[in-house]
This record gives structure tokens, C-alpha cells and sequence, in this order.
């Protein structure tokens, strides 16, 4: 016979239970209540941004902030959440999403380091909580003294021109609202690569590496390697040419290199090379799939601008030079509906955008990579990636490829064009190309459900006659 214990616990009883519990709590006050206070060496670093550009002072008032996603989450003990900071300036990073979904190790973002140009910072002090849910508010507690660490140098320009907008205004603390009860989404694509990228080479890279993507996730027959390169736009013959790497490379030798030539970005060396801007970067791209002969296995889209407010919008189709490849325009202004919907579609996306200067209009910018996009509590917010230091700044061709940079696509400028907010000087989003394969991801996708639900009929008739 089972002895039932007694209805009313003896006090010892009651102690240990409480004892027990308050153990527990102590111990699970992280992952089960999904919030946690961080301190130095629990992945989540700061640096200040150095600005390599011509005209400007070199030691900025921008921090930087880089998180090693798995070392936060093992030191957490909480797999996915959100990072938000403050410091004596304010909410100064928001809601900065660390999930198990994001397939690269690290993230970052850009702040207010509260400063002055340069001044070299040693040290933050700083409120940094990671929690399980994205937060519609967040104040200043505690801080604590976090190292500076070796100043993060930043030199990744090369769409529409070099920049010249003196020094270069800090992201401004806590500029997006968000909605309680807002929608929270994400979606991430593995398998893109971050070639490194010569002078002003960022947009050429940014195709190439997109271009690569879809080679390695859905077998498009990109020809090229995607390995650092130059246009080579001698006439030299073929048989006297270097080989990829030193001096005039052979274009042939890289998928970058032959997207140089495609865009008209000649070059004199990997250390001096003109920008691209948005219409000849399309039709560069159009006239590679062209010339590879894959434009009957892709469909390119394109939004926006060819760079600046007052600048020309993208015509409504753009072709290649013998018309066998064609992009058609989405609209004259880049939205966050369309990239978010083809990031989650699984196509490719560029994105081109404009460095704010000291007197807030558009200068020259930067051309990414989109890896990810989604919303945080309604607020649209993209992933993406680029070579920050390029050769110039880089002459071994080593750095500024290590990390996946995060912003919030929001129009707090109102001049009728998405800020990346978190990004060096909040800058104007100008034009975007999508890129997919045929049938598009989002069909293969519908097919193999279908293909499984035959299959699945199918299996059902064979069982009820067997």
C-alpha cells in the first residue's frame, strides 16, 4: 500500500522547500525570468570609430558596440534576445536583436559615444541589459565601467563619391519609438560570403557577394570565383598579364574583378579607384549575368534612386546591352516592405546608401550586402554586411570583414527617405537591387510543399488499398 505524505508539511520541511526555491531563484534568475544585467567579458565589447575618410577629424564622438553572440548567450544562459544600453546620453543602443536565428558569430552596431572629435576615450560607462523580449522603453540603472577597446578603424565608401562632408555627426540617442504589442520578425540568410574590397570597390563587392549567395544556396552557374580582384582594363595582352593580386590583375580572376569592368570602375591600383553610383552599379550588374549567360535563370528588380535627394530616379526598366537581361523598377523610393519581403523570399538584396555630413545632407556613401531583415515591435530593421576597411586603409587585405552591422530602416529625417538608424551618421537609404533565381525561392518553396502533399495523398490511396 502507497503512503500518501501528510496534508500539512512539518517547518523543517517548509525551510528547506523555501531554501531550495530561494537557491533556484538565485540561480535561475537569468534564463528563467529572461533578463540579465552584463558585465565585461560576457561577449559584449565597445570600441570608438576612427574615421579613415579624406577631411575629417580621425578620432570621432561614434562608438561602436560588438557582440559575440555566443558568447553572450552561454554567459547569459538566455539562447535569444535583445541588447539595449544606456549611458549619460540616453537609450543609446535599442533593442539590438542576438538571436539563435542569425548564422553569423557576430553583430554590431553604432552610437552616441558622447564625446568630442578627437578625444580619445579609454572607457564607458554604461547600463547594458540583454533580455528575452524587445522593450518599448528603457532608463539609465548602475553602470558600469566598460574598456575601450583598440579604436575601430572605418573606411568603407564608394557609391556616388568619396565622402566630403567634415566630421561626421554620432547617431542620436533614443531616436526610434516603438509600438507595444508591435509585430517582432526575422528572417536570415546563410551562405554570404564578405570578399575584401579595394578603394571605392564596395558596390562591385556587394553584387559579387549576393552573386556568390545564390550560387551557393540555389546552384546558379556563376562562372567567376569570388576572390578579391580588380577590373583590368589595359591592353595588355592576355599572355603578359599579372595574375589576380599583384599589380593590373586579370579581371578574369575574380567575380569582383570582372563586376568592376561590367560597372566601368577603372581603377589604377587596389589603393586608388573611383566610386560607383546607382544606375551604372544596375547596369554593370545587368551586363555581368548578360555576359555569363544567366539571364534566363534570374529576375532583378530595383527601388530607388541613383544617389541623392535632388538626383534622377532609376528608370523603369534598365537592360543589358543586348536587352537579354532586365531589372524592373519597384518604385522611386527604397521601402522596408520590399526589402523585408524579399529578404524573407530568400532573394538577394543591395543596398546602396548616403553618408550624412556635418550640415546633414547627403554626401558620399557605402553599397552592403543584406544578410537579414525584420521588425522589432513594428519598426523595420535590416542585417548586413561590407568590407570597412578597404585596401587603402588595409594594404594586406586582412581586415574590416569580420562582423554583420544592424540598423533600423526609419524616416527621422522626414525627408521621404529611410535613415539606417544605428549606421555612422544615419544615413539616407538610396536604392536597393533584388536578385532571384527562376523560379524564384519563394516558388521552389510552394513546390516542395505541393510535391510533399502529393506524395502524402499519394501514400494515403496506397495504405487504404493495401
Amino acid at each position: 500500500m502507497q503512503n500518501n505524505p501528510p496534508l500539512c508539511a512539518s517547518p523543517r520541511s517548509v525551510l528547506t522547500t523555501a531554501l531550495a526555491l530561494t537557491a533556484f531563484v538565485s540561480l535561475c534568475s537569468t534564463a528563467c525570468f529572461g533578463q540579465a544585467t552584463i558585465t565585461p567579458g560576457e561577449g559584449v565589447s565597445f570600441s570608438q570609430e576612427d574615421f579613415d575618410f579624406n577631411g575629417v577629424t580621425t578620432v570621432s564622438n561614434t562608438g561602436v558596440v560588438d557582440v559575440n553572440l555566443a558568447t553572450l548567450m552561454v554567459a547569459t544562459g538566455i539562447n535569444s534576445g535583445y541588447l539595449n544600453i544606456s549611458d549619460g546620453d540616453g537609450w543609446v543602443v535599442q533593442n539590438l536583436p542576438i538571436l539563435a536565428s542569425d548564422p553569423y558569430p557576430d553583430i554590431e552596431t553604432h552610437f552616441n559615444l558622447g564625446t568630442t572629435f578627437g578625444t580619445t576615450d579609454a572607457s564607458l560607462n554604461a547600463f547594458a541589459q540583454f533580455s528575452a523580449n524587445p522593450v518599448t522603453s528603457f532608463s539609465n540603472a548602475p553602470n558600469t565601467s566598460f574598456t575601450l577597446g583598440a579604436a575601430d578603424q572605418y573606411d568603407a565608401e564608394g557609391f556616388g563619391g568619396d565622402y566630403a562632408g567634415g566630421n561626421e555627426p554620432a547617431p542620436l540617442a533614443g531616436a526610434i519609438n516603438f509600438q507595444a504589442g508591435g509585430l517582432v520578425s526575422a528572417s536570415f540568410q546563410p551562405n554570404h560570403p564578405n570578399v575584401q574590397a579595394a578603394m571605392n570597390q564596395c558596390l562591385p563587392a556587394a553584387v559579387a557577394n549576393s552573386l556568390q549567395y545564390l550560387k551557393t544556396t540555389y546552384g546558379l552557374n556563376v562562372p567567376d570565383p569570388n576572390v578579391p580582384g580588380r577590373g583590368d582594363f589595359s591592353t595588355t595582352p592576355p599572355s603578359q598579364k599579372v595574375p589576380n593580386g599583384a599589380g593590373m590583375e586579370k579581371a578574369g580572376d575574380s567575380l569582383v574583378g570582372q563586376l568592376d569592368v561590367t560597372t566601368g570602375r577603372n581603377s589604377a591600383s587596389r589603393t586608388v579607384g573611383p566610386a560607383v553610383g546607382g544606375l551604372a552599379g544596375l547596369q554593370g550588374k545587368l551586363q555581368y549575368l548578360e555576359n555569363a549567360g544567366l539571364g534566363a535563370q534570374v529576375v532583378v528588380q530595383h527601388q530607388g534612386q541613383n544617389g541623392g535627394l535632388t538626383s534622377a530616379n532609376l528608370p523603369a526598366m534598365v537592360t543589358s546591352m543586348n536587352g537579354t537581361v532586365t531589372s524592373s523598377s519597384q518604385g522611386n523610393r527604397v521601402t522596408s516592405d520590399f526589402i523585408l519581403n524579399e529578404i524573407k523570399a530568400g532573394e538577394d538584396v543591395e543596398m546602396g546608401f548616403l553618408y550624412r555630413g556635418a550640415n546633414g545632407q547627403d554626401n558620399g556613401g557605402h553599397f552592403v550586402d543584406l544578410v537579414g531583415a525584420g521588425t522589432i515591435l513594428g519598426v523595420p530593421w535590416v542585417a548586413y554586411q561590407s568590407d570597412h576597411l578597404q585596401t587603402d586603409m588595409d594594404p594586406n587585405d586582412a581586415l574590416g570583414t569580420g562582423t554583420t552591422d544592424f540598423a533600423f530602416l526609419s524616416d527621422i529625417d522626414t525627408d521621404g527617405r529611410l535613415n539606417l538608424v544605428g549606421e555612422n551618421t544615419t544615413p539616407n537609404v538610396a536604392v536597393v537591387y533584388s536578385e532571384s533565381t527562376i523560379p524564384e525561392p519563394s516558388t521552389l518553396a510552394l513546390l516542395g510543399f505541393g510535391l510533399a502533399a502529393v506524395f502524402l495523398f499519394g501514400h494515403k490511396r496506397l495504405l487504404r488499398k493495401t
